[in-house]
């Protein structure tokens, strides 16, 4: 089972209702690097508090081009060529 939620602008969160066991939490914000905290443990009637600070990340952008030559020679404003009887 996966819960999401976003944070607060103070960065606290909450998810309500989650059965005690084990969770693996993630962490992602665009411009920073994934964090995880796994084995984060959930028991009855607690609230579990949780510290992370998340890397600054790289943001790439790929531009590609794409294209193809022209068939037609448009360095050169001869029309014709020679023939030979060959």
């Amino acid at each position: 089972m996966t819960r999401s939620t976003v944070s607060a602008a103070n960065g606290s969160y909450a998810i309500n209702g989650l059965r005690p066991g084990s969770y693996l939490v993630t962490y992602e914000l665009d411009g920073f690097r994934t964090a995880q905290q796994p084995q984060v443990a959930l028991h009855v009637g607690q609230q579990t508090r949780i510290s992370v600070v998340l890397e600054v990340g790289t943001v790439e952008d790929m531009i590609t081009i794409t294209g193809s030559s022209p068939l037609v020679e448009v360095t050169s404003k001869e029309i014709g060529g020679t023939l030979t009887a060959q």
